[in-house]
């Protein structure tokens, strides 16, 4: 199976002194660029019909049940409080509004999957996420590495065209293209090729 991957880095405007202008580095997430709907929103509508995995903080034990229903309304599909998962709806994406931490590693399916693939996919030491591996149903994955940049890998390069489209020009943005096999879980320090006006 062919996995389209895009990496988005924030940029930190730093002023060098006798610098005309200011310039932009890699940096650790800021305030302009660690939302994840600033990013992402404009795969909105394509991702609408689709369901999030993703893991939480079990804060309560038994009694968190009603808290996550109450905090993420209609948005809940199902919750498992052992593995600490829930399936949550696309819709507009308007559950990741204040909790980007839930945001950090999303799968995307095209439906609802399974708790034993959602916990092979999260917590399994022994899985690893390549194009010959890659569960069926799943569309994306969307992955933070450290606070430091955003992945997207999908299997639907349109996907990342959108992306790049969105975001081409934004100073604030740096996207390169990324492969699965070299860049997942962790980078691989490799020159990456720069998407959008600066590449592809």
């Amino acid at each position: 199976m062919e996995i389209h991957g895009l990496r988005l880095y924030p940029q930190t405007i730093r002023t060098v002194r006798g610098a005309g202008a200011p310039i932009f580095v890699h940096g650790r997430l800021s305030d302009d660029c660690n939302d994840f709907l600033s990013i992402f929103r404009p795969l909105a509508p394509r991702w609408r019909t689709h369901t999030f995995v993703t893991s939480f903080d079990v804060a309560g034990g038994e009694d968190a049940l009603p808290g996550l229903r109450e905090q993420f309304g209609p948005s809940l599909i199902d919750v498992q409080l052992d593995s600490q998962l829930m399936f949550l709806r696309g819709d507009d994406l308007g559950w990741a509004d204040g909790h980007s931490d839930l945001c950090y590693r999303l799968g995307i399916f095209r439906e609802v999957p399974t708790f034993d693939l959602a916990r092979c996919l999260f917590w399994d030491i022994d899985f690893r996420l390549t194009p010959d591996t890659w569960p069926l149903g799943l569309t994306s994955l969307v992955h933070c590495w450290d606070d430091m940049y955003w992945q997207l890998f999908s299997t639907d390069r349109a996907d990342v065209e959108a992306l790049v489209e969105a975001h081409d020009g934004d100073p604030r943005l740096a996207m390169y293209l990324v492969d699965l096999e070299r860049e997942y879980p962790d980078p691989s320090n490799q020159e990456l090729r720069p998407a959008g006006r600066g590449g592809a």
